[in-house]
């Protein structure tokens, strides 16, 4: 089955992704039934009904068995090898090829992150950097090139450092680079504007431009 979905279409994110999310944050159980409940009550439109159920209790139910997958899995925590979580059978859609799969649920994480966590419009990170965290040997335009489309698909924006777009050129020269939701994601599921990496200068990359 091919592993890839068209960037046009939002991405939803699965129940194993939430429980993904749980871990990799290391939230309580407290804390954990409360951003189940609002992911159902303020973000439905962000969850793929497929895999996370028609009913709040459907949802949660679904989560907690893939917390358990997890666990099986020896997924625990932010430090537990992304590639752990995937599971081709039950999850064989993504936005890219399996090879990148570590990146895409990285940038999944973060996007999660920032959708239930308030007045953080973007993270500053060193891609170089993280790149070797999540198993790769560093900064490559292979790996630019697929950030930048996971990026388009996640909703989120891919800036430098003074907020201008960021290409595979710019993001390979600076290796810092700030990525945060999108204005027009952040409206379409009710964030507030400050709650979104707002956009300066030039046009974004566009799709065609981030085929390898």
């Amino acid at each position: 089955m091919n592993e890839t979905t068209k960037s046009e279409q939002p991405y939803s994110f699965t129940s194993l992704d939430v429980a993904a999310y749980i871990k990799w944050t290391g939230l309580d159980r407290r804390r954990e039934r409360k951003l189940l409940q609002e992911l159902w009550t303020r973000y439905p439109v962000c969850l793929d009904q497929a895999t996370c159920g028609h009913s709040e209790q459907m949802f949660c139910q679904a989560v907690y068995d893939q917390l358990y997958y997890l666990f099986e899995r020896g997924f625990v925590d932010e430090h537990s090898d992304l590639n752990l979580v995937r599971d081709p059978a039950a999850f064989p859609v993504h936005v890219l090829s399996a090879r990148y799969y570590s990146l895409e649920l990285y940038l999944r994480l973060l996007t999660l992150h920032f959708i239930v966590t308030p007045n953080l419009p973007y993270v500053r990170l060193d891609a170089d950097y993280y790149m070797r965290r999540l198993g790769f040997r560093g900064l490559t335009p292979g790996l630019s090139r697929a950030l930048l489309k996971a990026a388009v698909a996640l909703g989120l924006r891919v800036a430098r450092e003074n907020g201008f777009p960021c290409d595979v050129q710019g993001m390979l020269e600076e290796k810092l680079i700030l990525i945060g939701l999108t204005a027009s994601y952040a409206a379409s599921i009710r964030l507030r504007s400050g709650d979104c990496l707002q956009g300066r200068g030039g046009a974004e990359p566009s799709t065609d431009s981030l085929k390898s």
